[in-house]
């Protein structure tokens, strides 16, 4: 997974299979995250899959995408 598609309180799966949540990003292409039971992890986000997208269960979402297709025209 690339860092920029990479949001905090994002879930993701590493690659030990368990399921953790980003809490830090960094310039690097490095996450920090918080697995299940608490325990901070840092991984490289090319180490990550998604398990599902924040934005989607956002009840923002539509306003927030209309405002950045806005800033994207001007």
């Amino acid at each position: 997974m690339e860092i920029g598609k990479c949001r905090i309180g994002m879930k993701v799966r590493l690659k030990e299979g368990d399921v953790a949540t980003i809490d830090e990003l960094y310039s690097n292409g490095a996450v920090r995250a918080l697995d299940g039971i608490g325990v901070v992890v840092r991984r490289w986000a090319s180490d990550l899959t998604p398990v599902s997208d924040p934005c989607q269960e956002c009840e923002m979402a539509a306003t927030i995408t209309s405002q950045c297709k806005q800033i994207a025209d001007l």
